[in-house]
């Protein structure tokens, strides 16, 4: 599994099925909002809120690529592909957007 609540009660099944990546959590030390799957890509987009960051995980090798820092309470997240973007919801309805290539802010 990519991620794992921390400090409540674990949801889901205790093993991950066979041939399928387990990995350990993230650093995400509390609330998660939403996701964004890139699929071709393998990459998962993160809203976590708790930890006012975007994170951007490979799903093959369950590893993070990288984290976003500095967000205002990120709510939601899309990712879109055709204009190589990724758009974050924020607190008080702002929304910030990342180039899908170098994660940079446009």
């Amino acid at each position: 599994m990519l991620f794992q609540q921390r400090g409540g009660k674990r949801r889901g099944a205790g093993r991950p099925p066979k041939g399928k990546r387990a990995g350990s959590p993230h650093s995400v030390e509390r609330r998660i909002d939403h996701f964004a799957l890139d699929p071709a890509g393998k990459r998962l987009f993160v809203a976590a809120l708790g930890n006012g960051t975007l994170e951007v995980l490979d799903v093959d090798a369950g590893k993070r690529i990288t984290s976003i820092r500095g967000l205002q309470e990120p709510q939601g997240v899309a990712h879109l592909p055709s204009i190589h973007r990724i758009v974050v919801a924020m607190r008080g309805g702002s929304v910030a957007a990342f180039d899908d290539g170098n994660y940079q802010r446009t």
